[in-house]
Order: structure tokens, then C-alpha cells, then sequence
């Protein structure tokens, strides 16, 4: 005889939990992104490597001193992309 009770789940509310799970990881994963972008910009400008780069940004034309732009300003683009991927992979 078959038995039946095989086609029960063994967890049913893995489904519910799921969704929320890839949730937390989104946020996870987002926040471990920007706390390291924070982190390097943090560095750069404890060993100076800030005009290092300014210097680069004027070599290839980026006429903008890092140094007066906040933390704002630096990670806005880099939001923008992140928000781009992030509802890219959510529609894929």
C-alpha cells in the first residue's frame, strides 16, 4: 500500500517564511554594503588616501574634490545602482 503522509510537508510554513527570509537577507546584504563603503571612506580619510583620489578625479577630467562632498553625495550613485540591480533581480 502507498503511503500517503509523504506528500505533507515536513515544514508547513516554510512557504510564509520564505518570502521574509530573502527579505532579511536583502536588507542584510544592503547593509553590509554601505557599512563597508562607509567603512573605506572612513579609511581614506584617516590615511589621507582621499587626495590620492582627488588628484586621480582631476587627472581623468572629474574636476571634484571627494574631501567637501559628504558621505551623501559620494554614495548617492551608488544607492541609485544598488536600488537599479536590486529591482532588476526582483523582476528576473
Amino acid at each position: 500500500t502507498m503511503n500517503h503522509t509523504t506528500t505533507v510537508p515536513a515544514d508547513p510554513h516554510a512557504d510564509e517564511r520564505a518570502p521574509l527570509a530573502a527579505f532579511f537577507l536583502k536588507a542584510g546584504v544592503n547593509w553590509l554594503y554601505f557599512f563597508t563603503i562607509g567603512w573605506i571612506l572612513a579609511a581614506m580619510h584617516d590615511f589621507r588616501l582621499d587626495h590620492a583620489i582627488t588628484r586621480l578625479l582631476r587627472l581623468t577630467g572629474a574636476n571634484r574634490d571627494i574631501r567637501f562632498q559628504s558621505l551623501e553625495e559620494i554614495s548617492a550613485p551608488i544607492r541609485e545602482n544598488t536600488k537599479a540591480l536590486w529591482s532588476r533581480m526582483a523582476s528576473a
